[in-house]
């Protein structure tokens, strides 16, 4: 959550919430977790409506940026009523409780609205969601729009970034088999397009900013890198960035088992860079920068 005055922002997710670029703009900043919770982040359960409601009233962001989701595409399809509750309802009352209060509100989306069979897609392409995950999503846009006509929905690839643990998120986790040196198989099939969650947290500052400023932000945007990577690639990648071998790691050429991934989402992201610019953090100065820490010194 960001805070008025002179500006605030709700971040009721982690990862975004540790970019410092709200931050060093002298923004104020709320961020909430639940499991995660820390000295600097509000534990809320999001499924507590009342909680949350009294939160928001109480501190009266002038933006709520909503990246909290079920992202486990696996997860999703095991327990879909749960995921349908933290990426379908918790959306609508918070895009509920920023037009009540007046602020800009962002709902993070997905990449995987789309089937992936016609890339590159724009934000006026009809999506086609081919797993629970990005049904779900899909509709947490639609329910964000209906309650708040000014909202922003903010279209993502897989993202990665600062973690606490390695294997904290996807693209990160790559490293474990890597230090593993053990054989084992990376997919090469979907593409992806790893994004660093500065990047993301730079879309959205300047979505706030724009909006502060009463410039027409409003509907949907998608912010991408352009770097497109299969999980193997990925992994050669990080091996590259951090100076270890990935030989023992072998390409499967297969889709990836379990819930259907879509071949490839890349985004269009001209409408977004009118506003924020384009994506500046290359793959390999990333994840080396988000990894090293957890590399042996030899």
């Amino acid at each position: 959550m960001i805070r008025r005055p002179p500006r605030s922002t709700l971040f009721p997710y982690t990862t975004l919430f540790r970019s410092q670029k709200f931050k060093s703009e002298s923004w104020d900043v709320t961020g909430l977790a639940n499991s995660r919770a820390t000295d600097v982040l509000i534990k809320v359960d999001l499924l507590d409506s009342e909680l949350v409601e009294k939160i928001v009233l109480e501190n009266k962001p002038n933006v709520i940026i909503h990246a909290a989701a079920e992202r486990n595409c696996n997860k999703v399809d095991n327990d879909l009523d749960s995921a349908c509750k933290l990426n379908v309802q918790v959306s609508k009352q918070l895009s509920e409780l920023s037009s009540e209060i007046g602020a800009l509100h962002i709902y993070i989306s997905t990449d995987y609205v789309f089937d992936g069979t016609k890339p590159p897609y724009k934000e006026t392409d009809q999506p086609n969601p081919i797993n629970n995950y990005g049904v779900t999503k899909l509709e947490g846009e639609k329910v964000t729009m209906e309650a708040n006509p000014g909202a922003c929905v903010l279209r993502i690839p897989v993202l990665y970034g600062p973690v606490e643990y390695i294997d904290e998120s996807v693209v990160t986790g790559l490293l474990t088999n890597i230090l593993a040196n053990e054989k084992s198989v990376a997919s090469n099939y979907e593409i992806r397009f790893p994004t660093h969650v500065d990047d993301v947290a730079e879309a959205c500052y300047s979505l706030a900013e724009a909006s502060l400023k009463n410039e027409n932000v409003r509907g949907i945007y998608q912010c991408s890198h352009k770097e497109a990577m299969t999980k193997h690639e990925m992994v050669k990648a990080i091996g590259r960035a951090l100076n270890l071998s990935t030989d023992h790691i072998l390409p499967d050429s297969q889709p990836t088992k379990g819930a259907p991934r879509p071949y490839n989402c890349e985004m269009d992201t001209t409408r977004l860079e009118a506003v924020a610019g384009k994506t500046r953090i290359s793959f390999e100065t990333g994840v080396r920068k988000a990894l090293l820490k957890f590399v042996p010194t030899k």
